[in-house]
Order: structure tokens, then sequence, then C-alpha cells
């Protein structure tokens, strides 16, 4: 299983927000020229897999699956992304639609999304409260890998992002690690066991954080969650009752930590809490509510579904259905751009949570006596230096004729389209002389080449991952089988009853052989991650359990 992979694709080597994850990070992974890879076990072989690789899966995976719907042939697919995300990782969104064979026409940002499933009802069809009068919405929002927050404005069926801001390092996962630590505790303390032996059993700790997973949804509604796992750990059952009280403290400086953003929103817009008029907590925290004390605080929207909903209504939006064309988006940029002038400054041409698409131009002077070209560098960030901000890419406009310093005047123009990937444009307003770039960031945008080997991959992958679906399911069925009948031998009522001594102690001793081979099927599975064909199959042996289970039970 690979876990919180939403904020990892292309993050660069040298941001803040990768350290910051890499010091929590429970992936294994190495440096590459092109981006981060992960490491993950495929068909038990240890492989190495991209950002842009373990997300085309995903996508590839929900594109099977609602081509099993009847769509209309014109309905386009498409796949949203989460807010913040840099132009790299915006590329490498792209990418990874491309790889899944998905044509990406739109990348909507997450906050959007659910903003437009909050005002839409979440399935109702229509708006919640009078559609003349404007609301202004707080989206509140921790995926698995993310933390975002973003302002609207809703009125007469348009949505309007007003700001964004967001803590990437920070997301669900985090308040999970929590709330697992504290369980996991809990329990070995009560079970004479240690903490760090039951973090080695992979299975165990899945359930956990699966139980974790749903009594946090459970406490965004609830005051109290139970936490009930049967045969956690060597057959011991975990049995552990969760409060939003203790959530809450378990998690409090995390809490304090999204309190940020959310001022940043309310600084951004220009607008006080008082003027907020709803809000739509995905977190299940009561401290931002109390926050806005005079705020409609109710999750209306499942928030399992949300960004779905969301993404599928601008699909409708942008396909020219007829119930979503009275439905209106603009959506803000994420980041400042701008350009590096002399000393390193970061010279802002586009800012912050400026509407979308947009076009901003600036005139600059040449640093230089007879300068006979520019190098534009083109950034993103906030820090007044660009050494603090990260460089999207750069291209030179040559041709300058010899001047003093300050005469020629240089016109560069940055562009944001719809799906917010940026190009750039330099002309010399003296000679017409002009160069134009889209943005592809080549530390962070995957070549063609690469593109289409990961589609191969893909391609070539199929088959080993279908056979692989169905050795589990087999498995899963054979574990099934042998629950089972252990029950049934042991039922002195039923088959237990007719069964001979000798076959009945034949029997259970078969049954725990099969056990065994399932625990040890796990165990290779999670420690060497490759195929054992000897040892991952019955049926070679005519002395093997499964052979002689079939042949009593015919018996």
């Amino acid at each position: 299983m690979v876990y919180d992979q939403l904020n990892r694709p292309n993050n660069e080597e040298h941001g803040r927000s990768r350290h910051s994850h890499c010091r929590s990070s429970r992936f294994r992974r190495r440096n590459r020229q092109v981006y981060v890879d992960d490491a993950a076990l495929i068909n038990r072989l240890l492989a190495k897999f991209g950002p842009e690789d373990i997300s085309a899966m995903i996508l590839t995976k929900m594109k099977e699956t609602a081509e099993r719907i009847p769509w209309p042939p014109s309905l386009s697919r498409r796949h949203y992304r989460s807010s913040l995300f840099n132009d790299a990782q915006r590329q490498a969104t792209t990418d990874a639609g491309t790889i899944a064979g998905l044509p990406v026409v739109r990348i909507i940002i997450e906050p959007t999304a659910v903003a437009l499933a909050y005002g839409l009802g979440a399935g109702t069809g229509s708006p919640q409260s009078d559609p003349s009068s404007e609301r202004r919405v707080v989206i509140y929002d921790s995926g698995g890998g993310t933390f975002d927050v973003s302002l609207l404005s809703i009125e007469d069926g348009a949505f309007e992002v007003l700001a964004t801001s967001s803590d990437t390092p920070l997301g669900g996962e985090d308040f999970d690690a929590r709330v697992i630590k504290h369980n996991l505790k809990q329990h070995s303390n009560r079970a004479n066991l240690t903490a760090s032996e039951v973090r080695q059993d992979p299975k165990a700790m899945s359930k956990l954080r699966r139980a974790v997973e749903t009594a946090k949804r459970v406490l965004s509604s609830q005051l109290t969650a139970r936490l009930e796992i049967d045969s956690f750990y060597r057959g011991q059952d975990l049995s552990e009752t969760l409060t939003r009280a203790t959530f809450e403290s378990l998690n409090a400086d995390l809490f304090c930590r999204t309190m940020a953003p959310v001022k940043q929103v309310l600084k951004d817009a220009g607008l006080d809490k008082s003027e907020i008029t709803d809000l739509e907590d995905r977190l299940g925290s009561q401290r931002c509510s109390s926050f806005f004390t005079t705020s409609s605080a109710k999750s209306r929207v499942n928030p399992d579904e949300a960004v779905a909903y969301g993404a599928a209504f601008q699909g409708a939006i942008l396909n020219g259905d007829s119930f979503a064309k009275d439905i209106g988006i603009l959506d803000t940029t994420a980041l400042t751009l701008g350009i590096e002038t002399v000393g390193g400054m970061f010279t802002k041409i586009i800012p912050r949570n400026e509407k979308i698409p947009t076009k901003k131009t600036q005139i600059f002077k040449t640093a230089t006596k007879n300068q006979a070209a520019v190098n534009i560098r083109v950034f993103e960030g906030e820090r007044g230096m660009t050494a603090d901000n990260m460089l999207l890419g750069n291209f030179e406009l040559g041709g300058i004729p010899p001047a003093p310093r300050g005469v020629p005047q240089i016109e560069v123009t940055l562009t944001i389209d719809s799906n917010g990937i940026v190009s750039a444009t330099a002309a010399d307003k003296g000679t017409g002389n002009e160069k134009s770039v889209t943005i592809r960031n080549e530390n962070g945008r995957l070549s063609q080449e690469e593109i289409d080997r990961m589609i191969r991959e893909a391609e070539e992958f199929a088959d080993q991952d279908n056979a692989q679906r169905l050795r589990v399911e087999a498995l899963n069925a054979f574990s099934q089988s042998v629950g089972v009948l252990k029950t049934q031998v042991a039922d002195a009522t039923g088959l237990g009853g007719k069964l001979g001594d000798r076959d009945k102690a034949t029997l259970k001793a078969e049954i725990k052989e099969a056990e065994e081979w399932l625990e040890r099927e796990d165990k290779l599975y999670a420690a060497r991650g490759e195929e054992d064909d000897d040892e991952s199959h019955f049926g070679h042996d005519p002395n093997d359990p499964l052979a002689i289970i079939e042949h009593l039970l015919n018996q």
C-alpha cells in the first residue's frame, strides 16, 4: 500500500516543504535528476516509481471505474489537484493524467471543488440558500497530505476565490499519526507489549490506521468514537475509546498551526472574521468553528466525496451541460509570480490571489551599458529574494542594440492560463524583438520521452497487475475457507462430531499448517518483497495441506 501521495508530486529537493515532509515520511526514496521516486512493492518486487507513476496508477483505476458507467460520448475526463501546488507540481499532475491516458482539460484546485459541492448542496442540484444573497465561505480543509484554507464568495451562481493559503507539509496523516501513537501506547500497556514490536507488524498497523481514520470522521459529528479491531496483534483484540477532547488535546499544536492560514486568507481578502457567513470544516475540530463565532459552522458535505463531486460539476460546466450553464468559477493564483532583477531581488508581476486566467506586464530597463542581452528568470514565491523562492524557468532575449544603461526598455509579460500554467514573454520596445516561452521547469517537468516510457511501462504492468489481483483474491478465499473449516471441525454437533479421532487430528494438523503457510506468505510479502514460486503456491506437492484437506472432505 502507498500512503500520503497527494502532496508529493515534484517537490523540489531544496524546497522547504519537501524537507519538512521527509522528516515524517514513511517512504524510502532516493534523489533522481528529474523527480523524486518512491520505493513501492509491485508484485512483491521492490520497484522505483515516481510520484507521477503512483498518481497515474490511481487515475487509471478511477478511469476504469468511470468507464463502466454509460457516459455520453462527448464527456471528457478530468482530475483535480491540491491547492497551492507550485508550477512544477501542476506540470507533474498533468503528466500523471497523460500517463493514465486522460486528456487533462482543466486542473481545478481542491478547495474550489469543495466550494462547488458545498454551494450546490452536494447532490441537491441547487444552492442551499437564496442564490442572490452573497455568502462568504471559509473552506477549512485537511486532506491526507496537505492543509488548505480558501475564502470564497458565492453569489448568483458565481464562485469567486477571494484568497487561499496553505500549510502543505501538514495534513490529515499528521493528525492520524498522533492518534495512532496514543492508541498503540494504550493498548500495549494493557496487553504487556511494547509499541515498537507492534509497529513491526504491517498488517496490525494497517488495521489501526484504518480504524483511526474512521474514528476521526465519526468525531466530526459526535463527541466519542470507538476503535474496535478483532485479532489486532497476536490474536488479541484492540478496544479503545477516542473522544473529541482527546483528539484535540493530542493535536493541539497542529490545530494552532491550522489557524495561521485561516488568519492569512482573511488578511489577504481584507475581511474581518465577523464578515464570514459560512464555514465548511472538513477536519472536525471545534477550534476553527469557535474562531468564527457568528458563522454557520456545519459540514453539509460528505468530506470523502466533496472534491470528486465538485470536480465532476466543473467537468459539467466545461462540457456545456445545460444544468450548469449559469454557474461560473473564478479561481486565483496560489503564489506570487515575478522575475529576478539586479542583486537577486524578486520583482513581483502577478500578485498572489490574483484571479486567473490573468496577464500582467511590467517594463524594465537594462542594468549595464551596451547590454546586448537580458536573461529573464521567472520565480514564484513570497520572499523578497529569488534565492528563497522557486525558480520556474529562464530564457534569454538577445539582439539589443548598444545603448547607455537604462535606455533600452524590456517589456516582460507573465500569463497564467485557466490550469495555472505559466507563460512568459519579453520584448524589446525599441526593436520589436520578442521571445516567448511556456515555463516548463526542466527540473520538475517530465520530457515527452519519459512520459512515453511511463505509458509503455503502465501497459506492460497491466497483465502482471491482473495476475497479482487474481492471486490475492485466491489467497483471501483460501484463508476464509480455512477459517470456516476450523470452526466446523471444532463444532461437536456438526462436522467435528462426524469425524473420527484420527481424521480429526489429521485435519487439525493440516489446518494449522495452512495457517502457518498463510502467515509465511504475509511475512514474505512484507520482508522479502519478492516472489518465491516454490513456496507461494499449494498444489505442487501431493502432500501439501490443501490436497490433504480436500481428500478428507471428499471422504
